[in-house]
């Protein structure tokens, strides 16, 4: 049986059946979200904030000191320009020099790099990173805005990114929605009259919220919140200053407004967070892509195979041959991060050790505390055959049941329960399993609960579960003496 994962590398989003590992990935950042698996190979270092800051990856360089008040037409700086709609209004901003002073009045639409996209456009992970002053009056807060199209959005069909920054809190808003519903990967953080410093990751895995250098909050994001699904192939618009619901504007001061491309660091930080079980039996699935960059796997040994779309394959050797030692190794596009992870693939088992296994892995549902008859199976999935005998206690089983058993893989335990005001009374079963010509053998001990007394309180007894799901479950439950699953009596 194979393990399916999702291909995207959120986190460690590798494993078997039994075993899921999720991480949310962003810097600085590593929140376990399930049992994390075992790894078995190094990872780079943490990448910090600073590490999604690289200047030599600007995509929007807005420091606003060559802003002029009064101004009008477009505002160019570093390559990327604006249209400026209405007249340019300055201030001052926390580092002494020109912020824009953005309102109804004055704000930028139409962003646009030197080719004349916007500067979103293909892009799989950015950082947004300003300083913000807003005031409290005629403030909705938009101070990005970034969408598939110009034109209005429609609730629950919302394709944007955008900022609601206001005095009482800063929200990220991120929506790909199609169904009429809103499910985003939206994160806030802390806000006042006073200015702060705004940073927010986006990337294929997460959405982070940094405010004054210092995590807000993160959120997984999922595949319809990938940034080249929201804004499309063109890279959609982007506007700073105001949305597109309608008279939606951010009014306050904005200074040093960048956009930085960081799909570099994000791919690595996502593949520094795979992990792989130190052991497997069964096939899984590995990320083959993180943040627009490939990844590449290969295996030095037959016993592990990967394909192209991330499903491993695993071949146990024979049951008469050694256990598989195996070294997969992934690399990030052409020539970025490589790890790697070294995997055993245990020998199948011979038969006595899959008979000892079967046998291992059962258990009787309120063995400790038994009020009534119970079942117990015949076969295992593995195919062995399991024999019941009583070793010692007041304990018959059924030679074979015609009542509450579905399949004729079951056997009634039947128990006599001590009188009332008696101690309780130990039942021990052995179950023999045999597979091929090998057995295997295990004892099973039951506590029997005396009878109640004569003036106990009637209980309704409930089974959750027939007995061929309850063996499903490697557990045996105890049934009333007739074929219900719903009785009443006494405790």
């Amino acid at each position: 049986m194979n393990s399916t994962w999702k291909t995207r590398a959120v986190g460690a989003i590798v494993g078997v059946a039994t075993l899921a590992a999720g991480l949310i990935v962003g810097p600085g950042v590593a929140t376990a979200t399930k049992a994390t698996a075992q790894t078995t190979s190094s990872a780079s270092a943490k990448a910090s904030l600073s590490d999604y800051k690289n200047d030599k990856n600007l995509l929007v360089n807005y420091d606003f000191n060559d802003l002029t008040a009064n101004a009008t037409g477009t505002y160019t700086a570093n390559g990327v320009t604006a249209t400026i709609n209405g007249k340019v209004a300055t201030g001052t901003g926390s580092d002494n020099t020109t912020a824009a002073k953005l309102s109804s009045g004055f704000w930028l639409s139409d962003v646009k790099a030197a080719d004349d996209n916007s500067p979103l456009k293909g892009k799989h992970a950015i950082t947004i990173s300003y300083d913000s002053k807003p005031e409290a009056k005629n403030n909705l807060g938009w101070s990005l805005y970034a969408a598939r199209t110009a034109d209005k959005p429609t609730f629950g069909q919302e394709h944007y990114i955008g900022f609601l920054d206001k005095t009482d809190g800063v929200t990220f808003e991120r929506y790909n929605n199609n169904d009429g519903s809103r499910h985003g990967a939206n994160v806030s953080g802390s806000s006042t009259t006073n200015w702060k410093h705004v940073d927010v990751v986006v990337t294929d895995e997460v959405t982070s919220m940094y405010i004054d250098g210092k995590l807000a909050q993160t959120t997984e994001a999922k595949a319809e919140h990938d940034l080249t699904a929201i804004l499309g192939e063109s890279g959609g618009i982007m506007q700073i200053g105001k949305a597109n619901w309608g008279s939606e504007y951010f009014t306050g001061l904005i200074d040093n407004f960048k956009i930085y491309d960081c799909s570099d660091v994000a791919a690595e930080e996502a593949l520094n967070a795979v992990t792989i079980p130190a052991s497997v039996t069964e096939g899984f699935t590995v990320p083959v892509s993180s943040n627009g960059t490939a990844i590449t796997w290969t295996s030095n040994n037959a016993a592990i195979a990967i394909d192209a779309t991330g499903k491993a394959t695993v071949t146990r050797p024979a049951a008469d041959k050694a256990d598989a030692k195996v070294t997969l190794t992934a690399k990030l596009g052409d020539d970025g991060a490589t790890r790697t992870f070294t995997v055993t693939v245990p020998r199948e088992q011979n038969d006595e050790e899959k008979a000892q296994a079967a046998l291992e892995s059962m258990t009787i549902d309120s063995a400790d505390d038994m009020r009534g008859n119970f079942t117990v199976p015949t076969k295992t999935d593995n195919g062995a055959k399991i024999e019941w005998f009583v070793k010692s206690g007041d304990a018959t089983i059924a030679s074979k049941d015609t009542t509450n058993v579905s399949d004729g893989t079951f056997r009634t335990v039947t128990v006599k329960r001590p009188a009332a005001g008696s101690k309780a009374a130990t039942v021990v079963l052995t179950a023999k399993a045999t597979l091929g010509s090998s057995t295997a053998a295990k004892n099973f001990t039951v506590t029997v609960q005396p009878m109640p007394s004569d003036n106990a309180k009637d209980e309704a007894y409930v089974w959750a579960s027939s007995p061929a799901k309850a063996w499903a479950a490697k557990r045996f439950r105890w049934l009333p003496p007739r074929a219900t699953t719903l009785s009443t009596g006494t405790r």
